[in-house]
């Protein structure tokens, strides 16, 4: 996913963000080799002292928080405008269906500050 990401922005990642169910060794590794400066994949279970260390330095917990806002932000989309049951057909369709409801959102937002 990270090499189709920096093919089409036409540059490298600078951080790569991910929930814990996605962790191996394999893949972070993968990804640092890609030239990827921060990884913030946590590693589930037990963790050594040094993967402690990693996971509380300032940019992990910073990446997490992000990833963790972006997990709400599609749980609020599913929830009130529709983006859990696509009516179009297709990855155009399902395109469509997914810039409707983050333009509602949007609108809605907007509508807020106004008022």
């Amino acid at each position: 996913m990270a090499q189709k990401v920096q093919s089409t922005l036409g540059r490298s990642l600078d951080e790569f963000a991910a929930d814990r169910g996605f962790h191996s060794n394999e893949d972070e590794a993968g990804l640092e080799a890609l030239g990827i400066k921060h990884v913030a994949i946590p590693k589930p279970g037990k963790c050594s002292a040094k993967r402690q260390e990693i996971e509380g330095a300032s940019w992990f917990k910073r990446l997490r928080r992000w990833r963790s806002g972006g997990e709400a932000t599609i749980s609020l989309l599913k929830r009130k405008y529709g983006l859990n049951r696509c009516l179009f057909k297709g990855s155009n369709g399902t395109a469509a269906w997914v810039g409707i409801s983050v333009f509602t959102h949007n609108v809605d937002k907007l509508v807020a500050l106004m008022t």
